[in-house]
């Protein structure tokens, strides 16, 4: 059920609403929706269909369950507007600051919007271009029409996607064979169009040439909010194994990991052979794909720029691997699912005169020296799995310190514990898998 709002008339009260929306930003710095200004709308639907266009009015409806977004707020704006004398409609879907009050938050927000944001604006063009010279289709990712990077009120707005057929899986359940054949061959296409950006480049890094875009994780370690995610994700996940049953060898090694985690998750690419610009946070939860008649998967859409990176390419492969699917499936098809990536990767390498800088074997055993990067990965969605929407605690209206908030969010997952049906499937096998590995030793 959408959560209806009143319409916003463009051409009355606007300087008075405006100033109202400002100060009731300034003295509570909660309500999010409050930052949603016809200016902003306005200058979304002009670069849109053009500034002919006329805004008439606007309504905020929205419709993400919570969980679906964590650091940001999104919505949609249903616009009605004038163009060539005709009544119109257009829908786009808004990303906005959450206006937590958080210690960390603001600074950590802005820098997630900054990535996203310039990533949009700087290196998606980029990428586009070297792809249409090598005879390849685009990026598979929203459009974006205007965003707001002033601190505190940031926001940005996109196509909206529903419109063309496009919807989210259950994070609940896992990527299935025909999900993530798609997910990866468009993966690959980011990935090996980076690789081909770098070498138009010449001698200047795509990390130095997009330095605010692509920093990694690493960059977030001096920030109390971010740190105090991360390790209450590993102690919670710690206390969740040995809950559940997990090995003590597993136990030990996660509780282990705690220290290095930044460090882990801000490497560089060791291997030049898979240096390439990563999504950063390639799980269920930023994907949407859109279906043919016998519900098939036919498209994948990427969403959420905002942790990307330039890193070894196998760090998405393993979020991907590890936060959305279940053992069976990644088990039984790892082999075929990093064909299908190399396969695809070396089309569009090959289509713009590259070489292919590695072969199926180096792949898998990249992909295996990183498995690490994949628990990290795994311990950050293990909640968003097993918690239901209802669960989880109001992004948007999350105020205080972050201890009280991350204590009733883990309390919430420890009661999920006995009863969860994902837990083994999607976390205790994977620890079981490192063992037989030897990632986990004895």
């Amino acid at each position: 059920m959408y959560n209806k709002h009143p319409h916003h008339s463009f051409h009355q009260h606007y300087h008075h609403q405006h100033v109202q929306q400002q100060q009731q930003h300034e003295e509570t710095q909660t309500d999010p929706k409050s930052l949603i200004t016809e200016d902003e709308v306005k200058q979304s639907l002009q670069a849109d269909k053009g500034e002919e266009a006329e805004l008439t009015s606007f309504e905020i409806v929205d419709f993400t369950k919570p969980g679906d977004n964590y650091s940001n707020f999104v919505t949609s704006i249903e616009v009605k507007y004038t163009l060539e004398d005709e009544e119109q409609e257009v829908v786009y879907v808004a990303k906005v600051n959450p206006c937590k009050k958080l210690e960390g938050f603001e600074e950590m927000s802005h820098e997630f919007f900054e990535k996203e944001i310039k990533f949009y604006q700087e290196v998606i063009p980029e990428l586009n271009a070297v792809l249409e010279e090598a005879g390849k289709e685009p990026l598979n990712v929203p459009k974006l029409y205007h965003a707001n990077l002033e601190t505190g009120t940031e926001q940005a707005y996109y196509e909206d996607l529903r419109a063309r057929g496009f919807k989210m899986v259950d994070r609940v359940q896992s990527l299935d064979m025909a999900h993530t054949t798609l997910v990866l061959q468009e993966i690959a296409k980011l990935h090996a169009a980076s690789r081909l950006l770098q070498a138009k480049c010449e001698d200047e890094p795509l990390v130095e040439k997009y330095e605010t875009v692509l920093k990694g994780w690493g960059n977030f370690n001096e920030n109390a909010l971010m740190k105090g995610i991360v390790n209450g994700h590993l102690d919670h996940a710690t206390k969740i194994l040995r809950k559940a049953g997990g090995d003590e060898n597993a136990v030990n090694w996660l509780e282990g990991l705690k220290p290095q985690a930044f460090d882990i998750l801000g490497k560089p690419a060791e291997n030049e052979a898979f240096a390439a610009v990563n999504h950063g946070t390639l799980w269920s939860n930023n994907l949407l794909f859109r279906y043919n008649d016998d519900e098939e998967p036919e498209e994948v859409m990427l969403l959420d720029f905002e942790a990307t990176c330039h890193s070894s390419l196998v760090y998405d492969l393993n979020f991907l691997m590890y936060s959305s699917l279940a053992e069976e499936v990644r088990k039984e098809h790892l082999e075929e699912f990093l064909n299908i990536y190399t396969t695809a990767f070396q089309e569009v390498i090959e289509a713009g005169g590259q070489e292919m800088p590695f072969n199926e074997e180096e792949l898998m055993e990249e992909f295996k020296a990183h498995n690490i990067c994949g628990a990290l990965f795994a311990v950050f969605t293990i909640p968003s799995v097993l918690l239901e929407s209802g669960d989880i605690p109001n992004g948007a209206t999350m105020d205080g310190d972050l201890e009280g908030v991350l204590d009733e969010f883990w309390a919430n997952v420890d009661e999920k514990i006995e009863t969860s049906p994902t837990l083994r499937p999607r976390f205790l096998a994977m620890f079981e898998e490192f063992m037989e590995s030897g990632l986990i030793g004895e």
